[in-house]
């Protein structure tokens, strides 16, 4: 009850930091899933849009540190929040924009912004790109979303089970185990093509299908099976 009085506090984005507006979102829908009340899940779908719409929303597919053109820093905390947020909505929804968009942001912003070291930290956005000369770790916050978001991402994300499938939905370098399945994803380097996977399957305890989902960006998939006998 606390929690449905205070979200609405929350203002539109304007010149603040983009995790703390991006957190109370997500904390908005999983209040939804406990009460169920529909008029949280419309605000945060709403938000969500808007936010996409607006030019808070980045070349890279997610969002700056702070919105409302103060600074030009990405970070690692928001970026990790935004495709949580999506991620949540599409299982919600099923509506594929936005894991599509959520998977732009794993790619172009996520995996950017994680340095040799593991940690996660800041980039300086410019109308060329990156500025070379300023880099970094913060490890006292973004480190911990970041490796967070990769964790519940491979966990609750990645691949979903039905009764008749298992399907594939993130094409992400993995090893994935359930009580019925059990197989390794790794991306392959090829001159043929930039993105090349191999799914070794190690287990299989049922009947069920692997369904796997063909990209948005793809545009031309295949599948190549090899029996290990």
């Amino acid at each position: 009850r606390a929690a449905a009085k205070t979200y609405p506090l929350l203002p539109p984005p304007g010149k603040q930091h983009s995790h703390g507006y991006l957190t109370t979102l997500r904390g908005v829908l999983k209040l939804y899933e406990h009460n169920g009340d529909e008029k949280q899940f419309q605000h945060v779908q709403r938000s969500y849009r808007a936010l996409v719409n607006s030019k808070n929303y980045t070349f890279f597919g997610s969002v700056p540190e702070y919105f409302g053109g103060k600074g030009s820093r990405d970070e690692g905390c928001s970026t990790a929040d935004f495709i949580r947020l999506g991620l949540h909505l599409h299982q919600l929804t099923q509506d594929t924009t936005y894991r599509n968009q959520a998977e732009h942001a794993l790619y172009n912003a996520l995996y950017f912004n994680q340095y040799a070291t593991g940690d996660f930290g800041h980039h300086h956005l410019t109308e060329q790109g990156v500025a070379p000369s300023y880099t970094q770790a913060a490890w006292w916050c973004c480190t911990m979303h970041g490796l967070r978001a990769m964790r519940e991402i491979q966990q609750e994300y990645m691949a979903r089970a039905d009764a008749e499938r298992l399907k594939l939905d993130l094409l992400l370098e993995t090893e994935y185990t359930d009580e019925k399945h059990a197989f390794s994803l790794h991306h392959l380097d090829s001159e043929d093509s930039l993105y090349q996977y191999q799914i070794r399957i190690t287990k299989w305890a049922d009947n069920r299908a692997l369904s796997i989902r063909i990209p948005a960006w793809a545009e031309l998939a295949s599948v190549r099976i090899r029996s290990a006998s």
